[in-house]
């Protein structure tokens, strides 16, 4: 299990897991998926945590040699901001620099390769790092994308749920 690898190997290394937010870390409501591609005010504030993958990430980060961050994207920057006050709320013990969210409206991307974006990151943060990074998504797209690079080890967020 998933739990057991990262505990293990934190004995001696330095261990980095990202998780994504909406459906791994809140709640992502596929009844209103095109409504995060508008500008509603307070969208995300209201989200029901998922507290399983909130505790899971709390042990983690108890954990000696562990780091936990959040690794998200959202279209625009007042959503960042909105995400940044819910897991202020909800997630409080993670650092302020460990919170890592892509606003599309700040950036040059286009569709082939916004599902590229979170693993670009990951690997400029830690490509010159002693870290063993993991991250945590639900997108099959992303998680695709991610398995193809040497320095990520995704899971799907099915991983960690007993």
């Amino acid at each position: 299990m998933l739990k057991e690898e990262i505990l293990n190997l934190s004995k001696g290394n330095k261990i980095y897991v990202s998780f994504d937010m909406d459906g791994v870390v809140a709640e992502y409501d596929v009844s209103k998926t095109d409504e995060h591609k508008q500008r509603i005010a307070d969208y995300y504030l209201n989200k029901r945590p998922i507290n399983t993958v909130i505790n899971f990430m709390k042990e983690l980060n108890e954990t000696e040699n562990v780091t936990v961050g959040i690794l998200s994207c959202c279209h625009f920057v007042e959503q960042k901001n909105d995400k940044i006050s819910w897991l202020k709320k909800n997630v409080p013990f993670l650092r302020t620099e460990n919170i890592h969210i892509i606003c599309y409206e700040n950036i040059d991307y286009d569709k082939e390769n916004k599902y590229l974006l979170k693993t670009q990151h990951l690997e400029n943060l830690f490509k010159s790092s002693q870290y063993i990074v993991y991250h945590i998504d639900d997108d099959v797209r992303v998680i695709g994308l991610m398995k193809k690079s040497s320095l990520i080890n995704v899971r799907h967020i099915s991983s960690i749920i007993e």
